[in-house]
């Protein structure tokens, strides 16, 4: 499904088969291995305290201000009935996820409060906008 939601309507495609299942770049598995690993992150983390006065870093603040685009993205797409444009967004926040994730420890970390709640919000989004897309999480990859 997602092979042919992340094009315009209208435009041409050209449908590569193994490009569809591929794990990395812009496709259906890798945004669903994005989820299922955020839900993975979150499985992991106790209730721990928050820190006072916490900074954010670099990568959690480009990854908050992806998930903040959400809402605009989502009514632009339903306005121009143009899913593309919603699937490219979940494909770019997959990516700024991937980087937080490389780059911020999130279980057992002291920071492990504030990063769960970011995960989680990510969650949220993108399994939000996958299920506009008629997309479903599975529950391990």
């Amino acid at each position: 499904k997602y092979a042919f939601l992340k094009y315009k309507m209208g435009g041409n495609i050209i449908f590569d088969p193994k490009e569809s299942v591929k794990m990395t770049g812009n496709s259906g598995p890798y945004l669903l291995y994005s989820a299922v690993r955020a839900k993975k992150i979150l499985s992991k983390i106790k209730n721990n305290q928050g820190i006072k006065n916490y900074t954010y870093n670099n990568y959690e603040k480009l990854l908050s201000k992806k998930i903040i685009e959400y809402k605009s993205i989502l009514s632009e797409a339903v306005t121009e009935m143009a899913p593309h444009k919603l699937a490219n967004y979940l494909y770019e926040l997959a990516q700024e996820f991937s980087r937080f994730y490389e780059h911020c420890p999130v279980a057992g970390s002291p920071e492990e409060s504030e990063r769960k709640k970011l995960v989680q919000v990510y969650l949220d989004v993108i399994t939000h906008g996958l299920k506009i897309l008629n997309i479903g999480i599975p529950e391990e990859m």
